[in-house]
């Protein structure tokens, strides 16, 4: 990936070409084969991912230890960024889904980088706010669907027939 397509990935878009220039030089490059584990729920993590060939499913386990796949993510996306910036443990499992190939950003680096580029550190902090909103309606979605079905789960016969009329 040259340095200018970073601009692709929606943290680094809006910096300028020293920005880019800089977080580049801080990045190496990973690669993982199609089905690999690349990161474990649970696991605390100093690695930030972005992916510049391939595919990867960003996996959750629900109450009933099931797996769901949240989404897919692709040449452009990344992954890892809030374990990375909080060291608390991953919240997702991640698996390839293809070969793929990343570029990653180490904690350290990345945060001695954003103290002396405050323009990119705002750039990266308004990115993470709109996908920790979209993170939130998803979870809303799925907590709302879930108490509908376990409500229709306890409907008698009578309330469900009501309920159909209705």
């Amino acid at each position: 990936m040259a340095e200018i397509e970073l601009r692709e990935v929606p943290l680094f878009s809006e910096m300028d070409d020293n920005e880019v220039a800089g977080i580049r030089d801080i990045m190496d490059e990973m690669k993982f084969k199609a089905g690999q584990v690349i990161i474990r729920e649970g696991e605390t993590g100093d690695l930030f991912y972005v992916i510049t060939e391939g595919r990867v499913e960003v996996i959750i386990r629900d109450a009933d230890g099931s797996d769901i796949v949240l989404h897919e993510a692709g040449p452009g996306d990344f992954f890892g960024e809030l374990s990375m910036l909080t060291n608390e443990p991953r919240s997702a499992r991640i698996r390839a889904t293809e070969d793929v190939t990343t570029l990653v950003l180490e904690r350290d680096e990345f945060f001695a980088f954003l103290r002396t580029h405050t323009h990119a550190a705002i750039d990266v902090l308004v990115e993470l706010g709109g996908r920790l909103r979209d993170n939130d309606r998803i979870l809303r979605s799925m907590v709302s669907r879930n108490v509908n079905e376990m409500e229709e789960e306890r409907m008698t016969l009578g309330q469900r027939v009501a309920d159909k009329v209705a």
